[in-house]
């Protein structure tokens, strides 16, 4: 990565009736952006929900992910998203994705969640 790397902010819709597939892929993929956070690449990263659960403990209604990266090109945005586990396993629709040029000016500690999604995964199988 170059110090003059771009932000990138990427919406990608899931396929229609992956959501299973989705949370057994979830671990890869969450390894696989490890690197990259570490680096700075990944700003944030999350996934899109139709509607937010009507209580706690309801099963998140899972549509997609949204993710800010900071890469040199929109060739390097779509090479990562290529080679990511939910695109290898069906999970992502990459033709209805969207990639914006985007610069963050408000940023936040990172706050890993991650357990906190895998564990609502694990309800919904």
């Amino acid at each position: 990565m170059s110090a003059t790397s771009n932000e990138w902010l990427v919406m990608i819709q899931d396929r229609p009736d992956v959501l299973k597939t989705r949370y057994a892929s979830s671990p890869s993929h969450i390894a696989n952006y490890k690197p990259i956070r570490e680096q700075g690449q990944l700003i944030f990263a999350g996934p899109m929900l139709g509607a937010h659960p009507q209580k706690a403990g309801d099963p998140l209604n899972i549509v997609g992910s949204v993710l800010v990266l900071s890469l040199d090109s929109l060739e390097d945005v779509w090479r990562l998203l290529r080679e990511d586990p939910f695109n290898k396993a069906g999970v992502w629709d990459l033709e209805k994705t969207t990639v914006t040029p985007f610069k963050s000016t408000v940023r936040t500690p990172f706050w890993s969640n991650f357990r906190d999604l895998l564990s609502l995964a694990s309800k919904n199988e």
